[in-house]
């Protein structure tokens, strides 16, 4: 991603153009007026010859034709200079004939926006909420990243179709003020897993593994995820992506999210429930860009959750909630 200096100085400024078309307009118009300013002054010798009676031939004046040759000269090699700053580079110009952005010339890569996000208002809820959420998506060359889905990481080994790594990633709390099923249920704040990635692509395809650990002493618990994604373009230039993946947790974390202890069970009026580790959820998604110009995007994200074995036996999923669990977010990005 180019930063803005950058982009200006791979286009000239309107101003540039402006000085540039005024300086061929001014010599346009010497050009014209110099043959026309020695045609005048050999009209008034001629005449000045007729009234003093002298018998004389008028000859052509072939040096006019020679001037006004060298003024069509003149006149296409600025066309020419005009047609070279004015026309599109073919280099920008991908298949189909559409305009494609140059590639970023610096080593730092940032886009910047907001999501009006839809979400459930806990893990197994069947109510939502809405709220805002930055959209940040920063690289540096190949090697650092930061965006709100993949965390804070480094690529610390990476070739053009397999990279792995490292990444702080973070998560958001449970308010038990979201909702009154959480009632006799303790809040847990928000948090951040430490852990190790790693992916490999075959042209549009792709599939990602990621481990992550709980280093916030909230759910102490141990995710394992894994996705299949797919990239395609629509439309010539909404970008789409699928994926489709599953994630493993262990009982530490599922016990925190879905369980339900003695004291909890008192409080609430539910049964205890003890949960296991296992598969707790599959997931599909898709995510549509659609860039207005070189620098604003629209952004559109569609995930559907789908909650397994303890996580949606879980009478706080089974009886209060629904183990099928949508997000939607809306925004716009800015490129720099």
């Amino acid at each position: 991603m180019t930063t803005q200096s950058t982009h200006l100085k791979a286009k000239p400024s309107i101003y540039c153009k402006l000085i540039f078309i005024f300086t061929i307009l001014i010599s346009l118009i010497f050009s014209t007026l110099s043959p026309l300013e020695s045609e005048a002054e050999t009209k008034k010798l001629a005449l000045q010859k007729l009234s003093s009676k002298d018998s004389i031939t008028i000859k052509k004046n072939y040096p006019y034709k020679k001037k006004r040759s060298l003024k069509k000269v003149r006149s296409k090699k600025i066309n020419k200079k005009t047609t070279q700053l004015f026309q599109p580079n073919v280099e920008n110009i991908g298949n189909h004939g559409k305009w494609v952005r140059k590639k970023p010339r610096g080593n730092w890569s940032i886009i910047l926006g907001g999501l009006s996000l839809m979400r459930p208002r806990y893990k197994g809820s069947d109510q939502y909420k809405f709220n805002g959420l930055p959209f940040i998506d920063i690289k540096y060359k190949k090697s650092f990243f930061l965006n709100f889905r993949q965390g804070l990481g480094a690529n610390i080994f990476h070739t053009p179709n397999f990279k792995a790594g490292i990444a702080l990633n973070f998560y958001g709390d449970r308010d038990v003020d979201d909702s009154d099923s959480l009632k006799g249920f303790q809040s847990i704040d928000s948090g951040a897993d430490a852990g190790a990635f790693s992916s490999i692509s075959f042209g549009n395809i792709s599939a990602k593994i990621k481990f992550r650990q709980d280093i916030s002493n909230n759910h102490n618990g141990l995710l394992i995820s894994g996705r299949i994604g797919y990239k395609v373009s629509l439309f010539k230039k909404l970008r789409t992506n699928l994926n489709i993946g599953t994630t493993f947790a262990n009982d530490k974390y599922t016990n925190t999210y879905f369980g339900i202890n003695s004291t909890q069970s008192i409080a609430s009026g539910l049964k205890e429930y003890n949960a296991s580790s296992g598969i707790k959820s599959v997931n599909t998604g898709v995510n549509f860009m659609y860039p207005f110009d070189d620098h604003w995007s629209m952004l559109t994200l569609l995930n559907y959750s789908q909650l397994l074995n303890d996580a949606a036996r879980s009478p706080l999923v089974k009886d209060l909630g629904s183990k099928n669990q949508i997000w939607l977010a809306l925004g716009a990005a800015y490129r720099f």
